[in-house]
């Protein structure tokens, strides 16, 4: 379903949408569900697209929840012959007001392409969300230290600055990037700067 549902998401959307984290094994292999975020407006478009490739490869559309604001929809897919199911989570926050504070715009611009199949943040932003959303939900970052690690060592510093400052203020910027970097030095053996 996902390779020729990303090449329409390219042509019938571009720079509106992307794959938020949690990417590797795609587009053939997800863990769990595919989380993106879109930035467009036309969202019965991107239904019909959803619905339109479904019934293309053979695929049924079994459920659709609405979890968050502003528009934030999860779609259970079923493979027909196979049985396998697919769930992609799309946010669409264009005023970035859902529990996560970023607009979809933000999360969708400067994007990267992966393999010619489908754009994910920059590192500024994929270092900041994934921080985001592990201290709003009150887990751990420890299982993605390999990733924002990554992501750190990729970001303009300045600009995660910036986000984590809108995000959390002075105070809470600051504390988030002096943890950062203690588990950065840590994990790389480096001293990292500001």
């Amino acid at each position: 379903f996902l390779v020729p549902f990303f090449k329409e998401m390219n042509t019938e959307f571009q720079d509106k949408w992307c794959v938020l984290h949690s990417y590797e094994t795609l587009p053939y292999y997800s863990e769990s569900d595919v989380d993106m975020a879109f930035s467009g407006t036309n969202i019965d478009a991107l239904e019909l697209l959803i619905k339109r490739m479904a019934k293309a490869t053979e695929w049924v559309l079994l459920q659709k929840l609405w979890y968050d604001v502003q528009k934030c929809y999860y779609y259970v897919l079923r493979h027909a012959e196979s049985g396998t199911l697919l769930a992609i989570d799309f946010l669409i926050d264009n005023d970035g007001i859902s529990k996560y504070g970023f607009t979809t715009k933000a999360l969708t611009k400067d994007c990267v392409l992966v393999d010619e199949c489908f754009p994910i943040p920059n590192a500024e932003t994929a270092l900041c969300y994934k921080l985001v959303k592990r201290i709003v939900k009150l887990r751990s970052i420890k299982a993605d230290e390999t990733y924002l690690a990554a992501q750190f060592k990729a970001a303009d510093h300045k600009k995660v600055s910036q986000i984590l400052t809108h995000q959390f203020g002075k105070k809470g910027k600051e504390t988030i990037m002096r943890s950062i970097k203690v588990r950065m030095y840590f994990m790389q053996g480096e001293s990292v700067s500001e």
